[in-house]
């Protein structure tokens, strides 16, 4: 059925018309036999019915439309307010964790421990003060500094010079390479301890003098301790990670510098160089 088919043709009028002539009659008749009267007025409620369908198609089409736009704005609005509470929630769990981690490390303090072995290890006093040109590098000298001995002795580094070589140790009771190397220097340490002085220093903040005796003593370590109680030796030293290990020689000069864990045979071979 073609386009023009649903075309609506205005109706028929219903006041009487003359009377055709005899001519046109059959003509009329022909017309009449293709497109009945009464046919065409079934056909015309048909269509009237159709577009009424139509009408009520396109209202609840449009009220289709405006209960979605009424819908879409408050599904929108429903999560965007569930991603602001997600992001809330996430923001005030990061800051109670904040506060908690700096409750449970608390600010670190420099402690005002007794020297000797009844208040922990000796706390290194400070720098001794001479004209040399000191830096911890291969070639140079070694930067001096000075404590208090448990007998209540001030000893400084230089204080060896003529007598052994040293081997200095910046190590801390929580790395594990420090520990892990331990054992191997307390080894080597009882072979030569005739032949060269050792000297561990632990640092603040991470480590305090009493903390170091007792790790000392529960592992039965015999060299040298001393605590850097304000990490100003450990700055001197340029010490950038733990264990790091300087060999000095008789005069003190820096003969070697190690940084990481060492065997027993690295410790001999650098030994060697400052014999």
């Amino acid at each position: 059925m073609s386009d023009t088919a649903y075309s609506k043709a205005p109706k028929a009028s219903k006041t009487p018309t003359a009377k055709p002539a005899n001519g046109a009659a059959s003509q009329v008749r022909t017309n009449a036999s293709a497109r009945p009267a009464d046919g065409y007025e079934e056909f015309e409620d048909e269509y009237d019915e159709y577009e009424d369908y139509d009408d009520y198609d396109d209202a609840y089409a449009d009220q289709q439309g405006a209960f979605e736009y009424e819908r879409e704005p408050g599904a929108m609005a429903s999560r965007s307010r569930m991603v602001i509470l997600g992001l809330s929630a996430l923001a005030l769990l990061v800051v109670f964790s904040a506060i908690i981690w700096l409750l449970s490390a608390g600010t670190p303090k420099t402690l005002a421990v007794p020297e000797g072995a009844t208040g922990g290890v000796p706390v290194i006093q400070g720098f001794v003060q001479t004209t040399e040109a000191q830096a911890p590098t291969k070639g140079a000298f070694a930067p001096d500094f000075m404590w208090k001995d448990t007998d209540g002795q001030t000893v400084a580094l230089s204080s060896f010079r003529g007598n052994k070589p040293i081997f200095v140790n910046f190590w801390g009771t929580w790395c594990p390479p420090c520990r892990q190397e331990m054992p191997a220097m307390e080894s080597f340490y009882q072979k030569h301890k005739d032949q060269i002085q050792m000297v561990g220093v632990s640092m603040y903040p991470r480590d305090d003098p009493n903390i170091v005796l007792n790790f000392v003593r529960d592992a039965n370590y015999s060299w040298k301790f001393v605590h850097d109680g304000d990490y100003k030796i450990a700055d001197k030293y340029q010490i950038a990670s733990v264990p790091s290990s300087f060999f000095i020689d008789r005069n003190g000069i820096v003969k070697a510098v190690q940084v990481g864990a060492m065997n027993e045979a690295q410790i001999e071979n650098y030994f060697q160089q400052v014999k």
